[in-house]
């Protein structure tokens, strides 16, 4: 683990230029590789589920945004009728992030039309995102028999799901829907 540590410490400013470098020249790079994680024995539920639906639950671990994806569908970023809206947020410095808590939201209503409110990304999507080691957020939200998980890169300034992606105006904005952890 000690030798990963140093080898990842060593290359990062290699990989940092020569994203830059890559993306200064139009190419898009894919930074790392995905490890899979089996979430399926630990996720993080809200105590407020939703009323004839499936609860909105955290993922244990999420995979870290490299690339802003490119937008495949037009319309609503979600089209869930929420009644339940929980923040995920999740850290590490891995390519697979480990959730670190989460919360439900004051008004799911409210959150499903900010992020539905959210602008269609500039046109140099596409790109590779800024390297960080800050968070990523996945919001669940659930209701009237279905359920979405949206995810939300500050690193990359995107929120995407099902294809859709948004342009990731205010991350305050945005976190300000939920009570302070």
């Amino acid at each position: 683990m000690h030798g990963s540590t140093r080898r990842r410490g060593v290359l990062r400013p290699v990989v940092t230029a020569a994203a830059l470098l890559l993306t200064a020249a139009g190419a898009v790079v894919v930074i790392g590789h995905l490890r899979h994680a089996d979430a399926s024995s630990r996720t993080a539920t809200s105590a407020a589920s939703g009323i004839g639906g499936p609860a909105a639950t955290c993922p244990a671990s999420h995979p870290r945004t490299t690339v802003r994806a490119r937008s495949a569908r037009s319309g609503p970023l979600v089209e869930v009728p929420a009644t339940t809206a929980v923040l995920c947020e999740y850290g590490g410095t891995s390519d697979v992030l480990a959730l670190s808590h989460s919360r439900a939201a004051r008004d799911a209503g409210a959150v499903v039309a900010r992020l539905n409110g959210l602008p269609q990304p500039p046109s140099t999507d596409g790109g590779a995102c800024l390297l960080s080691d800050g968070p990523e957020y996945v919001i669940a939200l659930s209701g009237g028999g279905s359920s979405a998980n949206v995810t939300v890169s500050p690193a990359c300034g995107i929120a995407q799901y099902d294809g859709a992606v948004r342009h990731l105006t205010s991350l305050r904005h945005l976190l300000d829907l939920w009570p302070a952890a």
